[in-house]
């Protein structure tokens, strides 16, 4: 229906997804768009695949729980039994995206959706844990004070470049093998924009550049000087 009615195959709903919008079922739900596969037999025509509705650190319970332990992030909803648990699903995200229908004066599918799939990763450091990315600030008017990736972190006279130096590189001495992912970057709050696989393809570069990899002809020379370059710290004796 986000393909075939609404018209919506990029962006998010609400304006942040992360930041997730409330229903009355008590389900939390923030949309992307572009995130599912979906298969059509034309485009915006016959659609049909998979959408996601939460992507979030927000305290919720009804996505958790469908995962089977604390060990198995992969948790599937279908067959009978779920028919309940889709339907109050389908209840919250048709009162998310009530406005969108009532904008373009479209009637709401009815029909729930056949399966749901999570994936769960646990933030307090019990069972499957998640990759997490750490943010840090040294600005003094931060609520508590400044918190500087040391302290972030919990390890004393950590330095950026020692964090950069040993993700990036985590075998000492092997510049070859290489930790390429924005989930395990750190970075202060103040620079913060997004969580995007810029970072990611960022770390590649200067995983390149520290290897004697020129920069691509059609990457931005000011940019490539500053978020690569500027930031690819890593000495190698």
């Amino acid at each position: 229906w986000w393909h075939n009615h609404l018209n919506l195959t990029v962006g998010q709903w609400p304006a942040n997804a992360f930041e997730p919008a409330n229903t009355s079922e008590g389900i939390p739900i923030g949309i992307h768009w572009n995130d599912g596969p979906v298969r059509c037999h034309a485009p915006l025509q016959g659609c049909r695949g998979f959408l996601e509705v939460f992507y979030s650190a927000a305290d919720e319970d009804f996505f958790e729980d469908l995962r089977p332990n604390d060990m198995e992030p992969l948790g599937i909803l279908q067959g009978e039994g779920a028919a309940a648990k889709l339907k109050r699903l389908h209840t919250a995200v048709m009162e998310a995206t009530k406005p969108l229908f009532e904008n373009r004066s479209i009637s709401q599918p009815e029909e729930p959706p056949t399966m749901l799939v999570v994936g769960i990763w646990d933030r307090t450091g019990h069972g499957y844990t998640a990759p997490t990315k750490v943010y840090y600030s040294l600005d003094s008017s931060t609520p508590g004070g400044a918190d500087p990736l040391e302290k972030a972190c919990g390890v004393p006279g950590l330095t950026d470049k020692e964090y950069r130096d040993s993700l990036l590189f985590p075998l000492p001495g092997l510049k070859q093998v290489v930790l390429a992912n924005n989930d395990w970057s750190a970075m202060p709050v103040e620079k913060m924009f997004g969580d995007w696989a810029e970072e990611s393809l960022l770390q590649a570069e200067r995983a390149l550049h520290a290897n004697g990899v020129p920069r691509p002809s059609w990457l931005d020379e000011d940019y490539y000087n500053l978020k690569v370059v500027g930031e690819a710290i890593v000495t190698f004796v």
